[in-house]
């Protein structure tokens, strides 16, 4: 089966409808990313994200710096997501009701959990309670971009 095939019958590969999608993908990137983050410091700075292991590690969310880089930094992330979800856009279409959950849950197991969560409670000195304290905010932003994604695709004509 070529790529025609994981596209699904009514899905070409075409740079006009990658376009589309990835400029789709970023924007509920962006968007979820921002939301969740933003209920999670709302929820959690004083006492996760403000604590002592996360100031030693993270750099304050108001500096300069992270506000310079923050939606580049994002945007980037939603070109990869893009490139990694377009091959099996069909597939994930033809799930019809399901699509978006198996979109959120390869995005909060593979992208944040099985590469981030894990590996940080490793290789890193920050403590796992840490660590876990941020998957709420993961799934939040995982769902919301799952959901939102399959709907829009649906809806769109390209």
């Amino acid at each position: 089966m070529g790529l025609q095939g994981y596209l699904g019958e009514h899905e070409s590969m075409s740079l006009k409808s990658f376009s589309y999608f990835t400029a789709r993908v970023v924007i509920l990137h962006v968007v979820t990313f921002l939301t969740a983050g933003w209920i999670a410091l709302a929820l959690q700075w004083e006492g996760v994200y403000g604590g002592e292991a996360a100031q030693f590690f993270f750099r304050d969310p108001n500096s300069q710096y992270v506000q310079m880089w923050l939606i580049p930094t994002e945007i980037l992330r939603g070109i990869l997501l893009a490139i990694a979800l377009y091959p099996f856009l069909g597939r994930i279409m033809e799930m019809k009701r399901w699509g978006w959950l198996a979109v959120a849950s390869n995005y909060l197991l593979i992208g944040e959990i099985g590469v981030g969560t894990i590996e940080l409670i490793t290789y890193s000195n920050l403590p796992a309670s840490f660590l876990w304290a941020s998957v709420p905010e993961a799934a939040l932003d995982a769902l919301l971009f799952g959901y939102l994604l399959v709907l829009w695709q649906r809806r769109a004509k390209t």
